[in-house]
């Protein structure tokens, strides 16, 4: 499945520029979602209030969706289509 397929070509060359571009990027992506991750397990240990940890998860779990598309982006993408 291709994550463009709802997006125009114009905003397509546009994304390109965002997108993860070779392995060391994927690498250092993968290691910013393990960050992240480990950020929200201490969260989980040390937020009491349900609400509190909601807030402040929400936006590392936001930005972890956003890498892991990023990631099945990249990696949906033969070397030889960029």
């Amino acid at each position: 499945m291709c994550l463009y397929y709802h997006i125009t070509p114009l905003e397509r060359e546009s994304e390109k520029l965002l997108m993860i571009q070779n392995n060391q990027e994927l690498e250092a992506t993968l290691e910013r979602i393990e960050r992240f991750q480990k950020q929200i397990e201490k969260l989980r240990e040390v937020e009491t209030n349900p609400q509190n940890y909601r807030l402040s998860a929400g936006g590392f779990l936001a930005e972890i969706d956003r890498m892991n598309l990023e990631v099945s982006a990249y990696l949906s993408i033969r070397m030889e289509e960029k």
